[in-house]
């Protein structure tokens, strides 16, 4: 019975100890495609971000307070939203960055919007860019960044220069092969003005997974308006690795 007793404490420590090392095995070190790999971002770190709700006074605090980077999508997709929204009868209000963080998520959150005369914003772009503290590696990493370009559609207009260009230029960020391709076969499904109302029109879709762990997602796509009119662009990526 004793005996009995030992094997089964021993066959159960084997199990929890072995459960235990499965369910903390890092896929932090998973190698990702490399034109994915340009969507993320790991540091080492010592401590949480720390607790914080307010508006970043400059650019350059993001480095120096938090010591935190973020991407060259994120400046490309701005310098990009401000070219091709930049139409007659619009104005550029100041650039608006949020950061909220509660020590082991940290969230900055970019707002540039165009205004018109009658103190409309008919554009406007959001970059929601989260970082995640990892206590158990010591390290930083950037979770996701959420690109969201918008287009008020309601009065049937588009309130940029060229839609086809911009979608070009932000498809060639994800430097996907085969993106020329997917760009063809979105124009073909978008030409009918009335069967793309209020829908949601993937351009290209991706999930890597190592076994039954997701490592990394990338989404871009088009929201129709009721009109029938572009009225949300975004590309999402996310870092699962942990």
């Amino acid at each position: 019975m004793k005996r009995l007793l030992k094997m089964s404490l021993v066959l159960l420590t084997i199990t929890i100890l072995s459960s235990c090392s499965t369910g903390t095995k890092s896929t932090a070190d998973a190698k990702l495609p490399e034109n994915l790999e340009a969507f993320t971002w790991w540091t080492d770190r010592e401590k949480p971000f720390g607790e914080y709700s307010y508006k970043l006074s400059s650019e350059a605090e993001i480095e120096e307070k938090f010591d935190l980077k973020t991407l060259p999508s994120r400046e490309k997709t701005i310098a990009l939203f401000k070219d091709n929204f930049s139409i007659e009868g619009v104005t550029l209000e100041p650039e608006v960055t949020d950061v909220q963080s509660d020590g082991k998520n940290l969230t900055l959150k970019d707002t540039i919007l165009y205004k018109n005369a009658e103190e409309l914003y008919p554009s406007y772009i959001e970059i929601i860019t989260m970082y995640q503290y990892l206590p158990e590696l010591k390290k930083a990493k950037l979770y996701s960044q959420t690109i969201s370009i918008t287009n008020m559609s309601v009065d049937g207009q588009y309130h940029g220069k060229n839609f086809d260009g911009l979608i070009k230029e932000l498809g060639a960020l994800l430097d996907q092969k085969d993106m020329d391709k997917r760009i063809k076969e979105f124009k073909e499904k978008t030409a009918d003005k009335e069967a793309i109302k209020l829908s949601d029109v993937s351009i290209f879709s991706t999930t890597e997974s190592k076994g039954e762990k997701s490592l990394f997602s990338a989404n871009f796509g088009v929201k129709y308006g009721s009109t029938g009119v572009p009225m949300k662009i975004y590309l999402e990526t996310t870092d699962f690795r942990e």
